[in-house]
């Protein structure tokens, strides 16, 4: 095994046993434990919200009914809705119109709530991602006051609309500031999608009451320019600021600039104290801890960070780690312990020549993986936008030839049939000669005669 943790090319190897938990650095156990702990808690949490519908032969079953969130059936009135509507079959689906991440019990009072307004904006698989979010990044208002929180990664496919997740997110803790203390949102993105950001910010947050202020500093080229920018940002009110991850790599390490203020300026306003929470958009490009952006982005003093990927895991462990150590730092161990824990049984059993051992411990190791990492890592595909999606019809038309397209084919047939010498090569070499020529007869016979024409031009 490589030691990037890619598959040998020499096929399986002699591992060594996978090290115990009890084995495992004081940081990995404590960082493991607290994550079972948070879980647990929002589990907890979870069962006071659940409610009981009667099923078939008068007996109850346990619903899991997401806490605060109410929804009402609805007709969709969109152009991809339209097809359903013609066939006579107008399809209602779920539109959420309140969703509350905390409340405090003694009081009944709402704490935290998304803006009414954006939150029908949003699917059902939205909702989760928002809450998702908080209950990674916050769980809870009294927790918020005693410990620096942690992130998580949203594993959506491209298309399921990550960008208004983060959004309202975003919008929901700023709005808050009085319980959460949160003013300043770091968003880093490659350069060509800055743009898209504050378009997407502008849409979303249109009609909403609540106003956010956001910066985008790509188009910022001088130095002086870009820390008054970042003071703004940092003095003013709820803000967003939206930068490349080059630009935040230079900034933070000082490159390109000789003033010291203005150093001092880029790395307080992005790296310590820094934002108050992190968005890092195509997230992959974390992957590699020993580059100087991964090592500038680790420098954020916040825990809040949050991963957006549509492709979390490329055939490499080892890039999977770095990533998920960003948000959650430890949890996976060092990168020697990763190795020998996940990345070498999972990648020894993959081979052509792999015992049957060595797959059973694959499957093991990648289970145990999975409910670890399940709490920090939602990932959902295209099934999430089945109920929003017409349904995909296909049919299949035979047109019959015209008599002289027909006769254009048989002519064509009988002039080329011995292939020029009669010989077998010589057959085959004007195979697709003869495809091209007759694809033209069967499409239309001008399209011949277009070809015959720009021949005689060349």
């Amino acid at each position: 095994m490589d030691e990037d943790g890619s598959p040998s090319k020499h096929g399986r190897k002699q591992i060594r046993k996978v090290i115990g938990s009890k084995k495992l650095t004081g940081e990995t156990r404590k960082a493991q434990k607290a994550e079972e702990e948070r879980r647990k808690r929002i589990a907890e949490r979870q069962k006071e919200y659940n409610t009981y519908v009667e099923v078939e032969g008068g007996e109850e079953e346990e619903e899991e009914v997401p806490e605060g969130t109410e929804r009402e059936m609805t007709t969709p009135e969109k152009a991809a809705d339209s097809i359903a509507k013609i066939l006579g079959s107008p399809r209602k689906v779920p539109v959420t119109t309140k969703c509350v991440l905390e409340m405090d019990k003694e009081k009944k009072k709402i704490l935290i709530e998304v803006d009414r307004t954006l939150i029908r904006k949003l699917k059902p698989h939205q909702v989760e991602a928002v809450r998702f979010m908080y209950n990674c990044c916050v769980e809870s208002v009294a927790r918020l006051k005693k410990e620096k929180g942690a992130g998580c990664i949203l594993a959506h496919c491209m298309g399921l609309g990550k960008t208004l997740s983060v959004i309202t997110f975003v919008h929901t803790m700023l709005s808050n500031v009085k319980l959460t203390k949160m003013t300043k949102c770091l968003v880093v993105c490659p350069l060509n999608t800055t743009l898209n950001w504050v378009n997407e910010f502008e849409i979303w947050l249109s009609d909403v009451d609540f106003e956010i202020e956001v910066y985008e500093m790509s188009r910022v080229k001088q130095n002086f320019e870009r820390a008054q920018m970042l003071k703004e940002w940092h003095e003013g009110g709820a803000g967003v600021m939206i930068l490349g991850y080059d630009m935040y790599r230079n900034l933070v390490n000082g490159s390109h600039c000789k003033n010291k203020k203005q150093k001092k300026i880029f790395y307080e306003t992005l790296a310590e104290p820094g934002p108050d929470l992190i968005v890092c958009d195509e997230g992959h490009i974390l992957k590699n801890d020993a580059t100087s952006l991964s090592k500038a982005m680790t420098k954020i003093d916040s825990r809040r960070r949050i991963v957006l990927t549509g492709t979390p895991l490329q055939n490499n462990l080892g890039e999977y780690h770095c990533m998920v150590d960003f948000v959650k730092p430890s949890l996976l161990g060092t990168r020697k312990e990763f190795n020998n824990r996940f990345c070498n049984p999972i990648t020894n059993g993959q081979c052509s020549d792999s015992t049957p051992f060595d797959v059973k411990l694959m499957k093991h190791r990648a289970h145990i993986l999975h409910e670890l990492l399940a709490g920090c890592v939602q990932r959902k595909d295209y099934s999430a936008l089945t109920k929003y999606l017409p349904p995909k019809f296909e049919y299949v038309i035979s047109v019959r030839l015209s008599e002289v397209q027909m006769t254009l084919y048989e002519n064509y047939l009988s002039m080329n049939s011995l292939g020029g010498t009669g010989d077998i090569k010589s057959k085959g070499a004007r195979l697709f000669t003869d495809y091209q020529a007759l694809m033209r007869i069967w499409t239309h016979p001008w399209v011949l005669k277009l070809d015959e024409i720009r021949q005689e031009n060349k």
